[in-house]
């Protein structure tokens, strides 16, 4: 391993010294460094030195997310008065990074550009159930219905019918561009051939996004949960689908299964009688559940898709 550069404390309280009296900030984007000769002694120049003490411990540069120097506080073996020094220094230079960072953020600093925001992810929300008028207030379709309702509560584009698509879609415009956007799906086969028409939309979501921007793109599924008791909201990212024939269908059809499920409860009926679970599920909710719905289960998915939308994304 090949030695590191030397700094001296000459160097390291320069550093410091140019933070005071130029107001800019030491971006460390330089190669790892040690430090000689850095014992502590009492005054207050050598006080500021062990601030940057952990530097040598670590072999880095230690940096906040914006690139500037973090200041650190090890405990120095000094005399009382001393480590007062220390705290009150150490403390100062900690609000002078922190506030600078702020100013950076905001552009205030000439000569120092604002740093980059990260984009946010481009979601495309597919809502799984039956099509038609028949089907449209039943629990099977909680997913569709939960997706009607966020087109009202997003201030999304009316659905259009989509054949390219595979099922209606609410697409926004610029839904590239840096901020993100929702795109709203429902498919137009039924539940148990779902995945067809969700493979579908999601392979056209893909064409539509530049090669740079392409891991920006997330598919969230939502659909009704019999194991959850009615109201829950779950947040999964992967999985087999259990006894949920749209999720096997999806899987089946996309051939992965790494992708974020929004899990809507409905509770289930006491039988465990198959006809009586699928009369419950094409059983319409009751007007209490109805508006239970548009109250609590929507406000929480949209908090949840806003958390997605802030993840990282490879």
């Amino acid at each position: 391993m090949s030695a590191l550069p030397t700094v001296t404390v000459s160097d390291i309280q320069a550093i410091f010294s140019e933070i005071f009296t130029s107001n800019q900030s030491y971006h460390s984007n330089t190669s790892p460094y040690r430090i000689e000769n850095s014992s502590c002694v009492p005054c207050l120049k050598n006080c500021v030195t062990l601030t940057v003490l952990y530097v040598v411990t670590s072999h880095s540069l230690p940096t906040d997310r914006h690139g500037l120097l973090r200041i650190f506080a090890p405990r120095p073996k000094t005399s009382l008065l001393n480590q007062t020094f220390f705290i009150i220094v150490s403390s100062f230079f900690q609000y002078t990074i922190h506030r600078q960072s702020a100013q950076i953020r905001r552009g205030k600093i000439a000569g120092m550009a604002a740093p980059a925001v990260p984009k946010s992810r481009i979601l495309l929300l597919c809502g799984l159930g039956n099509p038609g008028s028949g089907y449209a207030r039943t629990r099977h379709n909680l997913g569709q219905i939960v997706v009607d309702h966020l087109q009202k509560q997003l201030r999304s584009p009316p659905f259009a019918q989509s054949s390219g698509w595979g099922g209606t879609l609410s697409l926004p415009p610029n839904h590239t561009g840096d901020e993100g956007g929702v795109l709203l799906f429902k498919p137009s086969a039924y539940m148990n051939n779902s995945g067809k028409s969700v493979k579908k939309a999601w392979d056209n979501l893909i064409t539509s996004i530049p090669q740079p921007d392409k891991p920006r793109a997330t598919l969230v599924v939502l659909y009704d949960d019999l194991e959850s008791n009615f109201g829950a909201v779950k947040l999964a990212e992967f999985g087999k689908g259990k006894g949920h024939n749209g999720i096997k269908s999806c899987n089946a059809h996309l051939g992965f299964e790494t992708y974020f499920r929004i899990k809507l409860g409905t509770g289930r009926p006491e039988s465990r009688d198959p006809e009586d679970v699928a009369r419950f599920v094409l059983d319409p909710f009751t007007g209490g559940e109805w508006d239970e719905v548009e109250r609590s289960v929507v406000p929480r998915v949209i908090q949840m898709i806003e958390k997605i939308r802030n993840r990282p994304y490879a």
